[in-house]
């Protein structure tokens, strides 16, 4: 359960980092990178390092958007494991590589009425920009603030090189390794003889 848990938490930050530019109403980032995901078709292969409570996890990943479809997928070599989270239309799909196996839920990103807003990124505010630290580089960032969460997007050249979330006592840091105008098809793809749970 506890892998589980740490899975869905990066996952959902991964579509919370990514997505936070997006919705700006006024961005100020990279202007390629605003760009691409406004287009509703982009993929990253990043390095994610997540600090909860002084216990750290360093996970591998692959993201990608197309359209309101969305995939994630979390390899965890410390736990010996490999994972997927499928959006696709109103269902997400959970899938265990490892043990071969899929869950599927219903999925509805749309706040019920006097209900949960977290999905309202109207209300994103821009803090500024400056000089870091990050994965042992001093690079230009900006800042911006939605909720409960900031967000550090840094910047090698024109490049996105890091993204840095501290949301109450977690944070993340995500290294981006490459970043793409395509959405590979591999990752919404869930492997023939996966067993459903």
């Amino acid at each position: 359960m506890k892998k589980l848990t740490m899975f869905i938490m990066t996952a959902a930050l991964v579509f919370v980092f990514t997505h936070m530019a997006a919705y700006a109403q006024s961005p100020k980032l990279s202007k390629a990178y605003v760009d691409a995901m406004k287009s509703g078709k982009y993929s990253m292969k990043y390095i994610a390092i997540s600090n909860v409570g002084g216990m750290e996890m360093r996970t591998n990943g692959r993201m990608a958007v197309d359209g309101k479809n969305m995939a994630t997928e979390t390899e965890m070599p410390q736990m010996n494991m490999k994972m997927k989270n499928i959006i696709k239309g109103d269902k997400m799909y959970m899938v265990n590589d490892t043990a071969q196996t899929y869950q599927v839920m219903p999925y509805n990103p749309t706040p019920t009425q006097g209900g949960n807003q977290t999905g309202d990124y109207s209300k994103l505010e821009y803090l500024g920009s400056g000089t870091g630290t990050i994965n042992g580089k001093t690079l230009p960032y900006e800042e911006y603030k939605n909720a409960d969460a900031k967000t550090r997007y840094y910047f090698n050249g024109a490049a996105l090189y890091a993204i840095e979330s501290i949301v109450k006592d977690m944070k993340t840091v995500m290294i981006i390794e490459e970043f793409s105008h395509s959405a590979p098809a591999d990752l919404f793809n869930i492997p023939q003889g996966y067993t459903q749970i």
